[in-house]
């Protein structure tokens, strides 16, 4: 598989995670984890460009235990464990946070 990007800063600030989407390609996964996963209330543009990258082949997790310390919930689907967060780990070729 490709690259696994761990985006673990809030969107609400500055960070890794612009880059992160810029360089997803098909065949790539975000997993948001830590402040990362306050991705999934917004701002309005990132929650639009995550759709946009999912439609275009990139798959998007979140870390279920980071969703619960911060009140939050995603789709199931979307919604990942520890356990999963580590099979993801070693199925993919490489891994940027």
């Amino acid at each position: 598989m490709g690259t696994l990007y761990l985006v673990t800063r809030s969107p609400f600030e500055r960070g890794s995670w612009e880059l992160a989407l810029r360089l997803a390609a098909p065949g790539d996964g975000l997993c948001f984890i830590q402040d990362g996963v306050l991705a999934v209330r917004g701002p309005e543009p990132l929650v639009a460009k995550i759709s946009e990258l999912e439609q275009s082949g990139i798959r998007i997790w979140y870390l279920k235990e980071d969703l619960s310390a911060r009140g939050l919930q995603a789709a199931q689907e979307k919604t990942i464990d520890y356990d999963k967060l580590a099979e993801l780990v070693t199925e993919f070729k490489r891994i940027i946070t």
